[in-house]
């Protein structure tokens, strides 16, 4: 029993990370109008409500083929990101999911395995460029409170990585800064 279990668990401890690579980014800002052509209609008018303000569109580059490890390891890959200024606020800076020529990521797992993996895959990340604090959920249920924020008028610096993982098997990313810069540039509209 007990060579089972050390079994089991040098099976699920040993080779379970994967590690990808983000190796550009670039960013520009999008309006209302255009978000639903990344994010399909539905989500796209759900999103703008929250987000009268437009959104930001990351384009981060990297030569892993996400949706195949998708597919092959059964897990959720998402962007996470954050102010790089360490700080004890929550703030829900982006739009769940990313997505590949307009499709999620979640979507096309279901999709047949892409045969051309081998070439360079560039991946959509949308930011909020502002969102109020959401003040019911910090009511009734603080985890899914959030601070409010608005890049147009503070556009610190965020950091964004890839992670997502499921009971065995977990990926990381490198972490890439989108400096406050870029971010001014991008919403000079």
């Amino acid at each position: 029993m007990r060579t089972l279990l050390f079994t089991i668990a040098l099976t699920l401890l040993g080779g379970c990370a994967s590690t990808v690579t983000i190796e550009d980014h670039k960013i520009r800002s999008i309006k209302n109008e255009e978000l639903s052509q990344f994010i399909g209609t539905l989500r796209a008018r759900q999103e703008s409500a929250v987000s009268p303000d437009g959104f930001l569109l990351v384009r981060i580059t990297t030569t892993e083929d996400l949706v195949r490890m998708s597919q092959t390891k059964s897990l959720i890959v998402d962007p996470k990101v954050r102010f790089c200024k360490p700080s004890k606020k929550r703030y829900r800076l982006n739009v769940s999911g990313m997505s590949l020529n307009g499709r999620s990521l979640f979507e096309r797992m279901r999709d047949k395995p892409d045969q051309s993996y081998d070439h360079e895959r560039t991946y959509d990340v949308l930011l909020y460029v502002s969102l109020k604090e959401n003040t019911f959920a910090k009511e009734y249920n603080p985890d899914l409170s959030h601070t409010g924020h608005d890049l147009r008028h503070n556009p610190d610096d965020l950091c964004i990585s890839v992670g997502g993982g499921n009971l065995g098997t977990r990926i990381y990313s490198n972490t890439i800064r989108v400096e406050e810069d870029e971010i001014r540039q991008a919403l000079k509209y």
